[in-house]
């Protein structure tokens, strides 16, 4: 007569062989959840591993299929309640944007540039440009300057072309 602990133990191995032999049909069953081959492998991995590691918690006498369906089930519930609260590998990845801020060597070095080619354009342009990029509306800048908005929307303009003239120049 086999003891008790011998009994589970190949109770337990004859468990573990009906799983084996199931794994094609979890494979189809996998399908049905992900589309993918390689995700429904995984899937298929993953439900074994829960399996045979609570194999103790199976009843012998019950659908050993259903009870592998079932995990199925929860696994792919768990992992999909999971990937929706944190998203992989989306579409605009931080690995694949070029460079995500320029480097500030170079902002600074275009920073000495510009100044140096606002300091080669007359000065009534000069101060024009500075008031408007410094954010002071055409009239304001108009009244600063102590000349007609016309005027003062003329030397802007001018002003502006003058230092791409000079930006050109100095980076030939």
């Amino acid at each position: 007569m086999l003891s008790p602990v011998s009994s589970v133990a190949s109770d337990t191995q004859s468990t573990e062989k009906q799983i084996v032999e199931l794994i094609p049909t979890l494979r189809a069953f996998a399908v049905r959840f992900e589309r993918r081959g390689p995700q429904a492998d995984d899937l298929v991995q993953e439900t074994l591993l829960r399996a045979l590691g609570s194999i103790h918690q199976f009843q012998p006498g019950t659908q050993l299929k259903s009870w592998l369906f079932r995990i199925m089930r929860n696994v792919f519930f768990t992992t999909y309640s999971k990937s929706q609260r944190e998203p992989v590998g989306s579409a605009d990845c931080v690995s694949l944007v070029e460079t995500a801020v320029e480097p500030t060597q170079e902002i600074a070095v275009r920073g000495r540039e510009v100044l140096a080619a606002l300091n080669l354009i007359a000065e009534e342009r000069r101060d024009a440009i500075l008031l408007i990029a410094d954010g002071t509306s055409y009239e304001e800048a108009a009244l600063a300057i102590n000349c007609a908005l016309g005027t003062l929307k003329s030397r802007v303009n001018r002003g502006r072309l003058d230092l791409v003239h000079a930006l050109r120049d100095s980076s030939v």
